[in-house]
């Protein structure tokens, strides 16, 4: 009886995620991309994030093929994910955004590293705008809806004072079975949705949409995926 009110407890409290890798958290060139840092959240979720632009590069299942110098000694070789993607992020364009009387500001977003507690990883950027500064965590977790087969993204975020700004973030969503499978507690507009059509019958939807911060506020966003949408 202690022992099952133990794990229930652990459960509980986050910690009983089993992760496929031991270092499953790292940096290195992806996709022939640098300064991307790879999360394996779980055997059916990896993310990847862009450390340029502080956005998400990459959602997929299938993990990462490891080569190069520092991982099998051939010259030239670099980490490459593996499989199809759920989700392909944004690049070489800004995700973060500052405004105020509904004019974009000049801004400039950094990336400020991530730190490990309770089996969890916290990443941490700063926003840059008129000698003020806004920082920014996020927590990225893997999760399961109800009946267990679609795979779920739940990024926790927390903002610091806005500094008197409205702050918001660019995110984009491919292959979704339905537009509902995004699930948020905060302000969320969309920019665009768009069907587009498989030779099987199935219908998925690619969305982009603004997510607004409230200052000294935590928010999340949870995005579910079905795997068959990606074979």
């Amino acid at each position: 009886m202690k022992l099952y009110f133990l794990i229930l407890f652990i459960s509980i409290q986050g910690f009983a995620q089993i992760r496929p890798k031991e270092a499953w958290v790292f940096r290195s060139v992806l996709d022939k991309r640098a300064r991307i840092i790879t999360v394996a959240l779980n055997k059916d979720l990896y993310v990847a994030y862009d450390g340029n632009n502080c956005g998400i590069f990459k959602i997929w299942k299938e993990g990462v093929k490891f080569s190069g110098t520092i991982w099998d000694s051939k010259h030239g070789p670099q980490p490459i994910s593996n499989g199809n993607s759920y989700s392909n992020g944004i690049v070489d364009e800004p995700v973060w955004f500052v405004q105020k009387n509904n004019q974009i500001l000049n801004s400039k977003t950094k990336f400020l590293g991530y730190i490990w507690k309770d089996n969890k990883v916290t990443f941490k950027y700063e926003i840059l705008c008129e000698n003020k500064s806004i920082l920014i965590e996020e927590t990225p977790e893997f999760i399961k809806n109800q009946n267990n087969v679609n795979v779920g993204l739940e990024r926790k975020f927390k903002i610091s004072d806005t500094q008197g700004f409205e702050v918001y973030s660019l995110l984009k969503y491919d292959n979704l079975a339905k537009i509902e499978d995004i699930i948020t507690d905060g302000t969320f507009k969309y920019v665009s949705k768009t069907e587009k059509y498989l030779n099987n019958n199935i219908t998925l939807f690619d969305v982009k949409a603004n997510f607004y911060f409230k200052s000294n506020t935590n928010s999340t966003i949870t995005v579910y995926y079905n795997p068959s949408s990606i074979k």
